[in-house]
């Protein structure tokens, strides 16, 4: 119950505890809450327990103050309670090591907590039999610190040198940082800022203390002055806006052109419900969280949103230093970049297929159970998980295929390079079987996509949902049209094609000794034998069918001395 008011006891409440008759207080850390009549009411007075060693830390945050000073030993006191802040006689104390690693929670998970439910025990055990000691408290060697509060918990840091602007730092108008070793500079991109050791960190986004984000390019500028005219389809927009507005600030009355959303009492999670019902109602805008802290009030949110819906977002236009190439007639950009936007776009595209995959898992384990019979959990951690992380690692091998230089001698008085350059090979085949049809599908395309390969894929006759769901994945992830093609269908007439087909430079196949008998007798001239963990030996002086066939079952017999 609640024990006072204002700071005076409430008379009913403690009258209904004195009716109890009770012959001891046991209180953990609460004297200042509870009234001295209450505490000296019973026959045996009141005992507290405080996670300390009294008299060092009284008061609270006991714990966090026993680490903040790096003591090298914590525990806890039981003691008599008295009318000042733990003050009283103490009744016993146990003490342990602080470890290296202890945090507040490992330190009263570890001792404090089960060891001073056995002492309480012992203490009230004491008092029974009549031993029970009073020891007063030294002044000598007492502290008290304060509550650790938000507000107080801000450590001073030295924030040192960082490497993240790789750029030469661009020219800026010069602004003053309180602490920092040198102004800071607001450039175009954002507000530079500079280490102990002159490197830069660059700065997107500024927040101030009333909630509002603006871009650091722009702290010296007001930001947009011009406003837009809405047309009568914006203008119905705008009222279903002005709906999830109110929707979320309850407590307003009337959503004004002047209304604030932060400063009416929205909160960080009415922010993610703003952008999440605005998604709903109007698809074809997409927000982020940061442009609600942007435009904080009704008026700039929806001159924001109206300049989103239009594609208006004052943009910085990409200025590419185009080169002219005459016998075409056309403009190009340089070769080297040209390479370079191909590289990071077939990067981002896999990133994305990586996504989006991540976005539907629950569907495609659905689908992989339904397909293959695989158990859902297994499949949505192992299958569905795996084939996600493989098409983010080959993501980064997009950039990273490179040729090698080849050390030779100079032939004098001429000196001479040598290297080599590795080009994708072009159209590649896939055929996958019925287990593991998600992750062998990644397994193969992952690594022949980061290679600039396209691809056609034939899935097992019997589980191409997976595949077909691939597929749609792929288009969502703006990868072109052409670069990847399912094709279901029966083994005998897609799959013969595919090894048949003249124009087709790669053919990868995971299936049964047969067929791959088959694929093998036409492909003879340029089998890559990739082999699996079932590695045999053949006598090559036996006829080419008997080795062609020891090498196919090297990929079907389980070795039992191998490693997977």
């Amino acid at each position: 119950p609640r024990w006072r008011v204002k700071g005076k006891p409430i008379p009913e409440v403690v009258e209904a505890y004195k009716a109890v008759g009770a012959e001891l207080n046991v209180m953990p850390f609460c004297s200042q809450f509870i009234p001295m009549n209450v505490i000296d009411n019973p026959k045996h007075g009141s005992i507290i327990y405080h996670p300390s060693l009294l008299p060092k830390h009284r008061g609270a945050s006991a714990i966090n103050w026993t680490l903040i000073e790096g003591d090298k030993k914590a525990g806890f006191s039981i003691f008599w309670a008295d009318d000042g802040l733990d003050t009283g006689p103490v009744l016993l104390q146990k003490e342990c090591d602080v470890e290296p690693n202890d945090t507040v929670d490992t330190l009263y998970n570890r001792f404090l907590f089960p060891e001073g439910i056995k002492s309480m025990v012992e203490a009230v055990q004491l008092i029974a039999d009549g031993k029970a000691p009073r020891i007063p408290q030294p002044e000598e060697g007492a502290s008290y610190e304060g509550i650790q509060k938000k507000s107080n918990a801000k450590v001073p840091v030295t924030l040192y040198g960082s490497s993240l602007l790789s750029d030469p730092v661009p020219a800026g108008q010069t602004l003053n940082v309180e602490g920092a070793s040198q102004p800071g500079l607001i450039t175009s991109s954002g507000l530079v800022l500079f280490g102990s050791d002159g490197k830069a960190l660059q700065v997107k986004n500024l927040q101030f203390e009333d909630g509002k984000m603006i871009p650091a390019s722009k702290y010296f500028s007001s930001g947009d002055t011009t406003s837009v005219e809405l047309t009568e389809e914006e203008k119905k927009m705008a009222e279903e806006i002005r709906m999830i507005w109110k929707g979320i600030l309850s407590n307003v009355a009337v959503i004004e052109d002047t209304t604030d959303f932060f400063k009416s009492g929205a909160a960080s999670m009415d922010v993610v419900r703003l952008v999440e019902e605005i998604k709903q109602k109007c698809g074809s805008v997409q927000l982020e969280n940061e442009d609600v802290y942007m435009a904080t009030s009704f008026q700039e949110f929806i001159q924001m949103f109206v300049r989103r819906l239009r594609g208006e977002d004052q943009e910085e236009e990409l200025v590419i230093n185009y080169v002219s190439s005459q016998p075409q007639t056309m403009t190009l950009p340089p070769p080297c970049f040209t390479v370079g936007i191909i590289l990071v776009s077939l990067l981002m595209s896999l990133h994305r297929l990586a996504d989006l995959m991540e976005e539907h898992q629950e569907e495609l384990a659905t689908i992989e159970s339904i397909d293959s019979g695989a158990v859902y959990t297994l499949a949505l951690k192992t299958h569905v998980g795996m084939s996600i992380q493989t098409f983010r690692y080959f993501a980064g091998w997009c950039d990273k295929i490179q040729g090698t230089t080849i050390p030779i001698n100079q032939a004098r008085p001429n000196r001479n390079l040598t290297f080599t350059k590795k080009e994708p090979l072009g159209v590649c085949a896939i055929v996958i079987p019925w287990n593991y049809p998600l992750m062998m599908l990644a397994w193969k395309s992952a690594a022949c996509l980061a290679a600039g390969n396209t691809l056609i894929l034939k899935p097992a006759q019997v589980t191409p949902l997976t595949a077909l769901k691939f597929a749609e994945l792929t288009v969502k992830a703006g990868i072109p049209k052409g670069v990847i093609n399912i094709v279901p269908g029966s083994g005998g007439m897609v799959g013969q094609r595919m090894s048949d087909h003249p124009d087709i430079r790669k053919l990868g196949f995971t299936g049964s000794t047969p067929i791959g008998k088959q694929i093998m007798k036409r492909c003879v001239s340029s089998v890559c034998v990739e082999g699996s963990k079932s590695p045999k030996s053949q006598n090559l002086r036996t006829s080419a069918l008997n080795v062609i066939e020891f090498l196919v079952e090297c990929n079907r017999t389980p070795n039992p001395n191998s490693k997977p």
